[in-house]
């Protein structure tokens, strides 16, 4: 008897499970039958879903190419590769490879009649790591928060493999990295309604390199943007250009092109200016010679490079923001109070430089960001965010509200974390999404005036009283050291 019992107990889980299982439907692309998984009865995951063909052989180096595969059966239940990082920089991701252009999609049943908003993330790491599969991108938690949005990560190619600046790339192919991500909004645009989601209403969002992709994306597609809103967390469109003009710890990069001297070191040298010659040299050596040849010239850092598409100089951006010639779609932007402890603090000793570490602050994200908002302000519906949240678990001294820490409290994936921080982030990034002209007002916040208004929003201020999240300023004395640092005082 009981080992009836055990056995119909047995043979009952199976059959929910399977029956869970067969819940998920198969959804049709242009990128084939994609195979998703059950996360609850509320969450579906669709990973690894190809938007572009495998950029290698002889597409490496150049923008994506649609994939054109619908009868291809393709299994969604994993995370798929990264793209290849920095091997300078420390390895935190365990599968890398140059088949990397994939995108994960987090959805709910199909509801009747009804597509969803989607939002979209791009993830930072200075154009030179991060990615789409690892947890600190993982957008599973907040998915299952809210099943009203359509939750879609991207991987872009990053350092070397996205930013080869040869003279043989043709106007097109410059920045691939960059062109990446315009592909993603490209196939999310054709493909989202199969997985419940509204193609006319995307929300493009990231954090650091990610922000700043998002930031330059408006500038490059000014006249077709195929968005309804943006969101940027630290990180603006002029950031390339001042991370070779200001010494970040780990992030800085020379001027100087460093194609050539990868090129050189895999045997692979200019020759009577021979540059189709030489960049057909570079697509026969494998991943592990480029990895080698980035090591030992100790390049830390290949970042997108300005060609006047999709990225422009400094003077360019500052003359494109007064005119208003930057996509028409409402933005939510911000950055933490102290962006700059992330690369100062002295991890062997745990101390912190907080002078340097606010000027970094100041130069290469507060100020950028002010100077965008008080653009965007005039011509969209525009909120400005200041973070300022100090929790134990994310900040133990010196630590204060450092750069990506509003991330970490957004997607709730790190253990201890106060869960009204949680909420209240989740809610008002979510209420921008579904309603990005007005969704935010109905929480408190003001849209973006400028100087001698009330309308900064600072984000918990008083990290210990979580039942009152966000405060309105007058952004005039939290920005005045820009205008002295402008004036190079």
């Amino acid at each position: 008897m009981v080992r009836l019992t055990l056995e119909t107990f047995a043979v009952s889980v199976c059959l929910a499970i399977v029956g869970f299982a067969q819940q998920v439907p198969v959804v049709q692309t242009t990128a084939g039958k994609i195979v998703g998984k059950a996360l609850s009865d509320t969450t579906y995951a669709y990973l690894n879903v190809p938007y572009a063909q495998p950029p290698v052989g002889p597409l490496r180096f150049l923008a994506p190419r649609p994939i054109l595969t619908p009868e291809t059966e393709r299994n969604g239940t994993r995370f798929g590769n990264s793209c290849i990082q920095n091997p300078v920089s420390t390895p935190i991701y365990s599968v890398e490879s140059e088949d990397c252009l994939y995108l994960n999609v987090w959805t709910s049943p199909p509801a009747a009649n009804k597509l969803r908003p989607v939002f979209m993330w791009l993830y930072g790491g200075a154009w030179t790591s991060g990615t789409a599969s690892g947890y600190f991108n993982d957008l599973t938690k907040w998915a299952k928060a809210r099943p009203d949005i359509v939750f879609v990560s991207i991987n872009y190619r990053l350092n070397f493999y996205g930013y080869a600046e040869s003279p043989a790339l043709s106007y097109n192919d410059t920045n691939a990295g960059l062109r990446d991500q315009r592909a993603a909004v490209e196939w999310v645009a054709a493909n989202i309604a199969a997985f419940g989601g509204d193609p006319a209403h995307i929300v493009l969002g990231g954090q650091s390199a990610g922000s700043a992709s998002v930031a330059e994306y408006l500038y490059a597609y000014p006249d077709q943007p195929l968005l309804r809103g943006a969101i940027t967390m630290s990180g603006q469109a002029d950031l390339a250009n001042i991370l070779s003009q200001v010494e970040v710890p780990n992030l800085s990069a020379s001027d100087e092109n460093p194609f050539p001297v990868i090129a050189t070191s895999l045997g692979c040298p200019l020759i009577e200016d021979n540059y189709a010659a030489q960049l057909d040299c570079v697509r026969t050596k494998t991943a592990a010679d480029i990895r080698q040849a980035i090591s030992t010239n100790n390049i830390s850092r290949i970042s997108p490079f300005v060609d006047n598409q999709t990225l422009y100089p400094s003077t360019e951006y500052r003359a494109r923001g007064a005119a208003g010639r930057f996509a028409s779609v409402p933005l939510l932007t911000g950055t933490t109070e102290n962006e700059g402890d992330f690369f100062v603090i002295n991890r062997t000793t745990n101390t912190l430089n907080e002078t340097r570490s606010d000027l970094l602050t100041l130069a290469a994200f507060r100020c950028l960001d002010a100077q965008q908002a008080n653009y965007s302000s005039k011509k969209v519906s525009t909120y400005r965010y200041r973070y300022m949240g100090v929790f134990p678990v994310l900040s133990p001294p010196p630590l204060r509200s450092w750069h990506g820490s509003d991330q970490i409290v957004l997607f709730n994936n790190t253990a201890g974390l106060p869960l009204l921080a949680v909420e209240y982030m989740q809610e008002a990034w979510s209420a921008f999404i579904v309603e990005p002209n007005d969704g935010l007002l109905s929480i408190g916040w003001k849209k973006y005036q400028g100087y001698g208004t009330k309308t900064l929003v600072d984000i918990f201020r008083n990290s210990t009283d979580l039942a009152h999240p966000i405060q309105l300023e007058n952004p005039t004395l939290f920005d005045i050291k820009c205008a002295i640092l402008e004036q190079g005082v």
